[in-house]
């Protein structure tokens, strides 16, 4: 491993490291030793062996899983959207056709109260047509 000077503690004799070095150091083998189990994980997955594969190998192999990770989250990506156009699509079809509904709710109320009060006209014509015949016929009762 290559230690810089600056990562030992300023009497070079002693091989002691700083705290805030050595704290660097672990954080990036730890991140170092996640990405070596992610990358065999994923290579496992995609069916490669990858005990014989060298650095720069590795390194490749990252690329390309990570390509195709990437791609597969686009394609997921693009799912969510045509599901959402189509949901929207969906909603406004329900929003047209309950406008259609309403409207026919409406001119059905509408009809219905014009029979209504076609109904009360004839019935009061009726009531005078009634009130006629009475009259005509107590004066054709005088006669």
């Amino acid at each position: 491993m290559n230690v810089s000077a600056a990562a030992l503690s300023p009497d070079i004799r002693h091989t002691k490291w700083r705290p805030a070095s050595e704290q660097r150091f672990i954080a990036s083998k730890a991140s170092t030793t996640e990405w070596f189990k992610k990358l065999i994980e994923l290579g496992a997955r995609m069916g490669v062996e990858t005990a014989d594969i060298e650095l720069p190998a590795l390194h490749a192999l990252h690329l390309l899983l990570k390509k195709k990770v990437d791609e597969k989250l686009r394609a997921q990506a693009k799912r969510v959207i045509t599901a959402t156009k189509k949901l929207a699509a969906d909603e406004e079809r329900v929003l047209i056709e309950l406008r259609t509904k309403g409207a026919l709710h409406e001119e059905e109320a509408r009809d219905a109260a014009k029979e209504e009060l076609e109904l009360i006209a004839l019935k009061e014509q009726a009531a005078k047509d009634g009130q006629e015949t009475k009259a005509l016929k107590k004066e054709a009762a005088k006669l």
